[in-house]
């Protein structure tokens, strides 16, 4: 549990100043793992976060791994508005 903390905090300070994410989240407040739906996920890479910032909040769906040095590294990224329109944040 511990290891996930740290990787959605990796995951977070990625997150926090891409373009696209911001446009739609904003300052992002709280980034929260969904353990279920990333348990439903086929790839152990992929985690689904809940997202919560200051403009509005969605569900991104993320695949990272963890590169040579230890630090977690986004491959793709998408970001499920409430309205349900997808956008991809990564790449």
């Amino acid at each position: 549990m511990f290891g996930m903390n740290i990787t959605t905090a990796e995951v977070s300070n990625e997150l926090r100043d891409n373009p696209k994410f911001r446009e739609h989240i904003g300052e992002l407040q709280t980034l929260t793992i969904d353990w279920t739906k990333s348990s439903a996920e086929d790839d152990s890479d992929t985690f689904v976060y809940d997202a919560k910032g200051s403009k509005g909040s969605g569900v991104v769906t993320v695949k990272h791994v963890t590169d040579d040095d230890g630090e977690e590294t986004i491959v793709s990224a998408s970001l499920r508005l409430p309205d349900g329109r997808t956008v991809q944040v990564v790449p």
